[in-house]
Order: structure tokens, then C-alpha cells, then sequence
């Protein structure tokens, strides 16, 4: 069977469940095409991921995921033993790896791109320790993680808001630790409030954490910001979400191959969105150079 098809896998719960009236409108799009594809709507992760590896067998060699980071992740999570290009319509609540591969929110113009030819060999993260998998956009550590999972708890908001709630809350919960950490030849041990490894440039709707990041590098960037007061916490905060916090002193950017971190206070930990634990105090982290190819923007 030749691997010409085209699965796009709608996650119906994505961005709390707004995702749902957009299918109406991908059904209509993909019949006025005539493209070989078929939607499928798993109604739970297990069955996402059976999906993802009984597609190659079916015929499929592109999946398309219509959702957001985390559907993201756990689908290429999973298909890694199959030579797919995957690649994305944006519908969930922060829509953060499309930033880096010029994926706009736009559903139209997005799904252009997914059905295109412009294909580009993508690097993905690899972690292992007291949690272990995959990241294809960021996997953040400490006050980074403990936003994360306040924003995932915020009932009335998503997206940016949730985000930006999640981190005031952190603020109060967690007010740094010492940690060991090394990236590549370089290591240190310092009181640090936030660890996070980056593969795209952007987390929580609009937060550049990694701003020259570049998927196709073969590198990861390392943000570290050491603790703040309070008050000064939340000023720069904005800072940091307007692109403005550069030359702070409390901010240090690495890049690397191999980054490894032992703290000495269990925190939260984040994956793509998704939360991984509150008891995390040690990870290895690599990057796998090109291990994807995924459907880009020709303008980047």
C-alpha cells in the first residue's frame, strides 16, 4: 500500500472544548479539495495514540493534528517509529509551536500550509529522569511549571489570561531553589526560580522565553532567571511578555546539546502545556537534531 493519505485528527476538546465548531468547516475544505484524507475524531488520548500507529499500515504518511501543542506532542510522541510528516491547524488555547514554524492562527491560511509541500526537517527534545518523554516546544521548570499548573486550574479563562493568572499564583507558591545544572561543557549551581528548556521560541500564548530559538538548529536554549522580590516579579514579568527583558541581570540564556538538572527542592514541570508532576527535581534533556519533518511556512 503506498503512504499517500492524509489523516487529520481532531481533537474536539482542545482550548476547553471550543474546538468543535470549527469541523463543520475542515469537512467542507477538505471535500472541496478532493484531497485523499479522512478526519477521525478519537475521543480519548488512548485511542488518539492507537490512531497514530495503526496510521502508517493504514496508508497514511501525513498527519495533521487540529488541536494544539500538547495533541501535538503526543501524537508525534507516538509516531516516531514511522517516517510521517506531521504538521498543524491551530485550535487549542496557546498555539505556541506554531509560532516558531510560521504557522498562523488564520485556520484558512494554516491549512494551506498542512496540505503543502513545504516540509522541513524539525529537532525535537528528549527528557529522562523523575519524568520522562518527549518535547516539541518547551519544557519548563519551577515557577515556569507551577504557572503552568495554576493556568491549567483556572476555570473561567484560557489561553494567555489562564497563563498569565497561573504565573501571579506562582508567585506566591514558589520562591526559587538551589540547583545544579550543566549544558554541555558549561555548569553552575545557583538559587534559581525558573528552568526551562526550549526547542520553540514562545510558551503560555505569548511569553518569548526563547526568542532566537530556531527548530532546525540541532540546539535547545536554556532560560535561567534567578529569584526577584515579589513586586519587582510581577514588573518584570510585562518586561519579559513585551519582548523588554533582555538586559535584565536576573535572566541567563544558554544553548546546548545536553542539558542536565538536580535541584534541590521538588517543583512542577511542564511538557508542551501539559503538566508532569510536582515532585521533579531531576531531568536530562537532549535534542534529537531533525528527527521530524514538518510542514512550515514558506516564509520562514
Amino acid at each position: 500500500m503506498s503512504n499517500e493519505g492524509v489523516l487529520f485528527l481532531f481533537n474536539k476538546s482542545a482550548n476547553r472544548g471550543n474546538s468543535s465548531e470549527k469541523l463543520d468547516w475542515l469537512q467542507q475544505r477538505i471535500q472541496a479539495d478532493s484531497l485523499r484524507a479522512k478526519i477521525v475524531i478519537p475521543p480519548n488520548v488512548e485511542q488518539l495514540e492507537e490512531r497514530v500507529k495503526s496510521a502508517w499500515d493504514e496508508g497514511y504518511s501525513r498527519l495533521i493534528v487540529c488541536g494544539g501543542d500538547g495533541t501535538l506532542n503526543r501524537v508525534i510522541s507516538k509516531g516516531l517509529e514511522h517516517p510521517y510528516t506531521y504538521g498543524i491547524i491551530p485550535m487549542g488555547s496557546g498555539n505556541d509551536f506554531c509560532k516558531s514554524v510560521g504557522v498562523p492562527n488564520n485556520l484558512e491560511k494554516a491549512y494551506r500550509i498542512a496540505t503543502s509541500n513545504v516540509i522541513k526537517p524539525t529537532d525535537i527534545l528528549s527528557f529522562d529522569g523523575d519524568a520522562k518523554g518527549y518535547c516539541i516546544n518547551t519544557l519548563g521548570y519551577g515557577f515556569d511549571g507551577w504557572a503552568n499548573y495554576y493556568a491549567l486550574r483556572t476555570k473561567f479563562s484560557r489561553g494567555k489570561t489562564a497563563y498569565t493568572i497561573g504565573a501571579i499564583k506562582a508567585i506566591q507558591k514558589f520562591k526559587g531553589a538551589e540547583m545544579s545544572w550543566s549544558c554541555d561543557d558549561s555548569e553552575g549551581k545557583e538559587n534559581l526560580l525558573l528552568f526551562t528548556f526550549c526547542n520553540g521560541k514562545i510558551e503560555g500564548g505569548d511569553f518569548p522565553v526563547a526568542p532566537k530559538a530556531d527548530v532546525s538548529d540541532g540546539l535547545m536554549d536554556v532560560l535561567m532567571i534567578s529569584p526577584l522580590p515579589t513586586i519587582s516579579l510581577l514588573f518584570n514579568l510585562q518586561r519579559f511578555k513585551f519582548g523588554k527583558a533582555e538586559h535584565l541581570s536576573n535572566i541567563s540564556r544558554k544553548q546546548c546539546r545536553t542539558a542536565v538538572l538536580n535541584s534541590e527542592v521538588e517543583a512542577a514541570l511542564h511538557c508542551d502545556g501539559e503538566q508532569l508532576g510536582t515532585h521533579i527535581k531531576n531531568l536530562k534533556v537532549q535534542v534529537l537534531p531533525g528527527k521530524i519533518s514538518f510542514l512550515v511556512s514558506n516564509e520562514i
